[in-house]
């Protein structure tokens, strides 16, 4: 039988869809806060830890965030096996630089985030998830646009990663793709540079929209790969893409992909290795459906 709440209890609850609505328990609220471009609410939930709520949105608790960010970060790690220099759009929590600082060949990692309170906030009350990786020599952080940045500077990098609270490739409405925004990203990318971001889960009926999006990126960049995995505390299968500039992506084998993790990560990792990277480059019929779209 269940029991009933106590008449204090706070609860977060966010819509799926007409028929779906999940809800966490919140315990303890460590800040609420109007940042310049957003609504920041970090609570601490019941079974679930830190909750990310941005604009109204769970983006993800401490619970399993290694399951957004280990595939946003180690994938392209892994299939490129020479990422040096990294730029990272949006500063999010700061995993994605903790992540990145697992690898031994970085060399320097550039942030790019334009909302400044955001970060400090984030910096100030989410150490246990960015452990202040951004503290790290190895990290530069600029607070600009992404236009204003690339006026200033013309450095090239290995891999570009979205860490941004929007998305450019939005499922959610019929807008264009923004076309320029990803021109000036593979610019920015050395001859075999690599991209990586996220979107919006997507439905198993085939969005003829997104497939027109899918193929602007593939008149731009040489390949386009889609791969996916479920977040637990987010009730959503988050799609992520890799853009690859000029080369093929590559097809390792389980033992050259273990024998490149062991020799050169040197952190712990908790969702990736090398049976769940074939799987994720290997997605389901109807991620590949987008792949194929030309």
């Amino acid at each position: 039988m269940p029991q009933k709440s106590k008449l204090l209890d706070l609860w977060f609850s966010e819509k799926l869809s007409d028929g779906e609505v999940y809800k966490y328990l919140i315990t303890k609220t460590r800040v609420q806060k109007e940042t310049q471009k957003h609504n920041l609410y970090l609570t601490e939930f019941d079974t679930r830890g830190i909750g990310f709520i941005l604009d109204y949105k769970l983006k993800f608790t401490s619970s399993d965030e290694f399951m957004f960010y280990e595939p946003l970060v180690h994938v392209p790690f892994i299939q490129s096996q020479n990422i040096k220099n990294v730029l990272i759009l949006g500063f999010g929590c700061g995993a994605s630089i903790r992540e990145c600082l697992k690898w031994k060949n970085l060399e320097k990692i550039t942030v790019v985030e334009d909302d400044k309170e955001l970060f400090l906030t984030s910096a100030e009350y989410l150490s246990e998830i960015h452990e202040n990786s951004y503290k790290n020599k190895k990290v530069d952080m600029h607070f600009l646009s992404f236009d204003e940045y690339k006026e200033k500077y013309q450095t090239k990098f290995d891999l570009i990663i979205l860490d941004i609270n929007y998305s450019y490739i939005s499922n959610e409405n019929s807008s264009l793709l923004d076309r320029k925004f990803f021109l000036n990203c593979h610019s920015l990318l050395n001859k075999n540079g690599l991209m990586s971001f996220h979107i919006a889960d997507l439905q198993i009926n085939s969005d003829q929209n997104l497939k027109e999006k899918i193929k602007v990126l593939k008149s731009i960049f040489k390949e386009t790969i889609l791969y996916s995995t479920w977040i637990p505390s987010i009730c959503k299968n988050v799609t992520f893409i890799l853009l690859s500039k000029n080369r093929k992506i590559k097809h390792y084998t389980t033992d050259e992909i273990s024998e490149f993790i062991i020799s050169k990560n040197v952190g712990i990792l908790k969702f990736i290795n090398e049976y769940c990277y074939v799987g994720l480059m290997n997605p389901p019929k109807y991620l590949q459906v987008y792949e194929l779209a030309s």
